[in-house]
């Protein structure tokens, strides 16, 4: 919001405070997605993620824009359900036998 040229102080503070907020998030999404072996947007795409500009933190550090941590987003859910439909199918595949062995138990001790 700029008014006559002037941008007011407390516009600015919120505009740092949501990249601050962002480099937080992106930095937990970092960790998550290293646990899972998913790889981050590349730091060059400029619609994906940008680096802080301001004088505060000379490191200028890198985050999300909100596109970029969609896609994040949603390879994580994708590497969450596959592994989830991994067990999933384990435990079928497990208790399908299991519950044929407890059947066939069931008619021979059952008399």
């Amino acid at each position: 919001m700029e008014l006559w040229g002037y941008v007011p102080e407390e516009v600015k503070t919120l505009e740092q405070a949501e990249q601050w907020l962002a480099v937080l998030q992106t930095a937990q999404l970092r960790r998550r997605a290293e646990r899972y072996g998913i790889e981050m947007p590349d730091t060059s795409a400029e619609d994906l993620g940008r680096r802080m500009e301001w004088d505060a933190d000379q490191n200028e550090p890198y985050y999300l824009t909100s596109k970029g941590m969609r896609l994040v987003n949603l390879a994580l859910r994708e590497e969450e359900k596959y592994r989830w439909d991994k067990w999933n199918t384990r435990i079928s595949v497990t208790i399908a036998p299991l519950s044929l062995i407890v059947a066939i138990l069931a008619l021979v001790y059952g008399k």
